[in-house]
């Protein structure tokens, strides 16, 4: 009977845990099958939808429902389900088998609390979230995406040969029970949405922006259930209004200390995502005290598996359009914030052309979301030795801080359902009593409390402190105001280098547009970066600006007069050759 038990409790755990299992596994999804972020969102919002759905049908069945028949029915179907999913030859069949997949999932949630207990039936569902991130990135890096729907077949199936001999067990309460769910149901879909938001969103930033290995992400995703486990399981004293606010509030301020990274660093991640996980292992165990109570039955059950899951669909709906959104327009920072990058970077000026002209064409071609192919460019514009690494080290920090804060407003999105849970959570357990527990765990409770309020305060603070604020922003400079010596050094090169650049400037200057733009033009990078210049504009602009640096650069004595004499008759008679040259083949000039 144990046995049959545990099966059954681990098929469970697999069906609770499946957004934390299957986004680890999205990033490959999003590029083997060739769809979009808000694509994406739907294998996971298809399934929480169903589940939703089907989960509510059967609270309004109630007693009708016969839930050794359901568990069986709902082992079938996730059990032929998932095996459908891992052979998936397209996106549309992967989603039409989440939908099936959903189905299972709800009937065997809903109809597995009369026959596992409250007590196992949640434990399992702990348990589940929290393995569920690196089950997830362990079998994606050590197969593909698709061993994760192809290992849950057998485990489904298992549980169904044992689900069949399995006996209703007595009810284990949870705690009082309230008079009136509603407030439970209201706060657990606000949190599901926010849980949604971290996992959904810390994912995608981890894995496709910041192009951690699957395995490697999971690792720092997992910070969010152990933080769930260790609060859940070891802080269960204390006035439970008081344990669901504080975890509310815990649970949106770790996700304001992700909108807030200062940098794309696992340890920053790592720690929000624990604060997210504290705040849910405080204020979780209270909503289901509330909900569950007493009673082991379907109609229970079925009521907090479809508020979870509607939670999770509610997440996405609002998140993956405006991450979509703000994906796309941070590709356009990428591109000018990655050229700007380039032109400051200690190379040729004809080179610095032709890597941002590579940098735009990769980073145009990319999905929106995904890390553009940054060595590819700069193998394009044919570069090597310790300048052109330099450049791409710096282009690579630059373009992950602006698609960084790409995901700023999504995660503020998933902070706000969390701060809206936070009064109904507080209605809920207003109806529950603290449980009897010696001094010695209070005096624990008190402590890990304390140290949860002061992560609230001090993460976000620290998080803004450290640069969280200005992260990944991008203004285009003023060429006319540009400062005279855009380039640092002594000797040839970086006083040439700073006549080619202060050239451009006042190019960008004449003709009125950023100096970022009018480089994309000349390398004729597709997109909203370029804009469409005149050929003769264009050389006059070139050469008043070209004629300015060299005037600055003798007024600063930088440059001897013969030399600039000489730089002179050759801005008019060929300004742009000579500024994408970078000056180059004037080595020979008095300087």
């Amino acid at each position: 009977m144990n046995l049959r038990r545990a099966l059954l409790s681990l098929a469970v755990g697999l069906a609770f845990a499946d957004a934390s299992i299957v986004v680890l596994a999205l990033p490959p999804i999003y590029g083997e099958l060739g769809t979009s972020v808000v694509g994406t969102s739907w294998i996971i919002a298809v399934y929480a939808a169903v589940v939703a759905l089907v989960a509510a049908i059967l609270a309004v069945a109630g007693p009708r429902v016969r839930a050794g028949a359901t568990t069986t029915a709902g082992l079938v179907v996730f059990s032929a389900a998932s095996a459908a999913c891992g052979f998936a030859p397209d996106a549309a069949w992967l989603i039409t088998g989440r939908a099936v997949q959903g189905l299972g999932a709800a009937l065997l949630l809903s109809a597995a609390l009369p026959e596992l207990g409250t007590r196992r039936w949640a434990v399992a569902a702990s348990i589940g979230l929290a393995a569920g991130p690196a089950l997830g990135g362990a079998l994606t890096q050590a197969f593909d995406w698709r061993s994760i729907f192809l290992a849950q077949a057998p485990v489904a199936a298992l549980a169904l040969i044992a689900s069949r001999q399995a006996a209703p067990v007595p009810a284990t309460p949870l705690g009082e029970r309230g008079p009136a769910p509603r407030p439970a149901v209201v706060a657990l879909v606000g949190l599901s949405g926010a849980l949604v938001g971290a996992l959904f969103l810390g994912v995608l930033l981890i894995v496709e922006v910041w192009q951690y290995e699957p395995l490697a992400g999971a690792v720092v995703v997992s910070a969010l259930p152990v933080g769930m486990l260790a609060l859940r399981f070891g802080v269960r004293a204390g006035p439970p209004v008081g344990r669901a606010v504080l975890g509310g509030v815990a649970l949106a301020a770790g996700l304001v200390g992700l909108a807030l990274l200062p940098t794309s660093s696992s340890g920053w991640a790592a720690l929000a995502l624990a604060l997210c996980g504290a705040g849910l292992g405080l204020v979780d165990p209270v909503i289901e005290a509330a909900l569950l109570g007493h009673r082991a039955e379907v109609r229970v059950g079925a009521l907090e598996v479809s508020a979870r899951h509607a939670g999770l669909v509610l997440g996405l709906l609002l998140i993956a359009p405006v991450l979509s959104t703000d994906l796309e327009e941070g590709a356009d920072r990428a591109v000018l914030a990655g050229a700007d990058t380039v032109l400051e970077a200690r190379l040729a000026v004809s080179d610095k052309i032709d890597l941002a002209q590579a940098v735009g064409e990769v980073i145009e071609d990319a999905e929106p979301g995904r890390m553009p192919d940054l060595e590819s460019a700069v193998d394009d514009a044919a570069l090597d030795g310790d300048e052109a690494e330099v450049a791409q080290a710096a282009l690579v920090r630059r373009i992950e801080e602006v698609l960084t804060r790409g995901f700023r407003a999504s995660f503020l999105i998933a902070a706000a359902l969390a701060a809206l849970a936070i009064v109904p959570a507080a209605l809920a357990a207003g109806s529950l009593r603290p449980e009897p527990v010696p001094a010695r765990r209070r005096a624990l409770a008190t402590v890990v409390s304390a140290s949860v309020a002061v992560g609230v305060v001090a993460l976000p603070f620290a998080a803004w402190r450290a640069g969280g604020d200005e992260v990944g922003e991008y203004a285009e400079p003023d060429p006319c105001a540009a400062a005279p010596d855009p380039y640092s050094g002594d000797g040839l090169d970086p006083t040439l280098q700073r006549i080619a650049l202060g050239a451009l400037n006042g190019a960008a200057c004449e003709i009125g547009i950023p100096r970022t733009r009018l480089v994309l033009s000349l390398a004729d990078t597709p997109g909203t970066a370029a804009v469409d210049l005149d050929e003769g504009d264009l050389e006059n602009a070139v050469e008043a600006g070209l004629l300015r640096a060299v005037d600055d650069a003798q007024d600063r004595g930088s440059l001897p007069w013969l030399a600039a004499a000489a730089l002179r008759l050759a801005a008019r008679a060929a300004p742009l050759p000579l500024v994408l040259d970078g000056i180059e083949n004037l080595d020979l000039l008095p300087l």
